[in-house]
């Protein structure tokens, strides 16, 4: 008996039938392009197996016929991709804001400070700009967490400005939005 583990490369047995002694038959393909498909045949005595190696196009055909032709797509409602794209900003534990903007903003502010006390030079480490980028990310997706859940207390699913309003307002912070 021959395991896939003793061939080499990744192939899939398509037929079997009755034969005579074990030979290995090796058949190069060339396809479009410049990639080879390979084909092997295998008899094992009364039986002949016959390989193919993923990248035939006998296999790709084999793969369509086995799909169902009856199944109609699925349409998805509106909220599914808000829905997708919150799953997926959860799982991950990069940042949200990209990288450089964050820092030309934060160099713009720290020049606006100190140029007003006559320092010339001011440099920031890359970890004090990291550092800097997650505490206000972490602010921010905290702040519209707050925000959201004024919005489900009052009974609706669309965050407004008024609820970024009472966030701010319950947590001591002045009104800089409608100002």
């Amino acid at each position: 008996m021959v395991s896939s583990r003793s061939l080499d490369g990744p192939w899939m047995v398509s037929s079997c039938s009755l034969e005579g002694p074990e030979t290995v038959d090796s058949y190069s393909l060339e396809g479009p392009g410049t990639t080879k498909r390979f084909i092997k045949t295998i008899n094992l005595g009364k039986y002949t197996a016959v390989l193919i190696s993923p990248m035939h196009p006998l296999l790709h055909e084999m793969n369509k016929h086995h799909k169902s032709k009856n199944k109609s797509t699925r349409w998805a409602g509106p909220s599914t991709k808000a829905l997708m794209e919150i799953r997926k900003y959860q799982k991950g534990t990069n940042l949200l804001i990209p990288r450089l903007p964050f820092h030309r903003l934060v160099k713009q502010i720290v020049q606006e400070f100190y140029t007003a006390d006559h320092y010339s030079v001011f440099r920031m480490g890359k970890y004090a700009l990291e550092a800097l980028q997650e505490s206000a990310e972490a602010y921010m997706v905290q702040f519209m967490e707050d925000a959201f859940l004024c919005t489900l207390h009052s009974k609706r699913v669309t965050l407004q400005q008024r609820d970024l309003q009472l966030v701010r307002r319950i947590r001591g912070q002045s009104d800089v939005i409608n100002r």
